[in-house]
């Protein structure tokens, strides 16, 4: 495999639903990701424009795995009927597999905790605060791009075994409960201002917003609720607590 062919895959990666449409969804992504590897494989000759047609059918999977999926696809591609067919099916079953993994981690897991990471030094005005969402969002995204396509490229069929090594699915319930703890950070945080409290005027105990958010996420993350929905308990929790001290003596 050329570091040149994975570079120009991994630049394309970065637009990869750029042209989605409601009728096949990412297939004109996978097209512009494919093109490069199938040119250098076929050259320009009748069998390139084949294979490109092959790739224009229906495709939808994780944008961040499509170029893993991308790889691997263009490395077992042959030339006989028979292979075809398992080309295809190789595809399908990759891009449902890593759709699934893509969002639970990506989407459920890691940027709920990017953004609550940011969160945290912003309350106390730090001007670098932007700067960690995008390092802790962007810094496994771009990275598991950079990979998927190297190991696609190279293992083919495998890269599933690969796939199956990384601590993705071990990772997102701890991601989770890191959520949670910076929520309840953010939460003592904010308290000590009256103008961010979520009643107007009213100073809560830091130690007990933090407390009662953290319990709270802690609790739905164990019985493996959604991140949406243990920073939804998360802030319920420290709206009813803020309403009992304001109705209290």
């Amino acid at each position: 495999m050329k570091r040149g062919l994975q570079k120009r895959m991994f630049l394309r990666s970065l637009v990869v639903q750029a042209s989605w449409n409601f009728e096949k969804l990412q297939n004109l992504g996978f097209f512009l990701l494919v093109f490069p590897a199938l040119e250098e494989k076929h050259g320009e000759s009748a069998k390139l424009r084949e294979s490109l047609e092959g790739h224009l059918d229906f495709f939808n999977t994780h944008p961040y795995f499509a170029g893993l999926v991308a790889g691997a696809v263009v490395r077992e591609e042959g030339g006989d009927l028979d292979r075809g067919r398992f080309v295809e099916d190789l595809k399908r079953s990759l891009m449902s597999t890593m759709a699934s993994i893509g969002d639970g981690f990506f989407w459920a897991a890691l940027k709920p905790l990017a953004i609550l990471a940011a969160i945290v030094p912003a309350l106390f005005g730090a001007w670098w605060s932007p700067l960690v969402l995008l390092a802790v969002y962007n810094v496994p995204h771009l990275g598991l791009r950079w990979w998927g396509i190297g190991a696609g490229l190279k293992e083919g069929c495998k890269v599933i075994e690969s796939v199956q090594r990384l601590p993705l699915a071990r990772l997102a319930p701890f991601l989770s409960l890191l959520a949670a703890a910076l929520a309840g950070l953010a939460a003592g945080a904010a308290s000590v201002h009256p103008e961010w409290a979520p009643l107007p005027g009213r100073k809560l105990p830091s130690l007990l917003c933090a407390v009662v958010v953290f319990v709270g996420g802690v609790f739905l993350s164990a019985r493996k609720a959604p991140s949406r929905r243990v920073l939804a308990g998360a802030a319920g929790a420290l709206l009813l607590g803020a309403t009992f001290l304001e109705a209290g003596p």
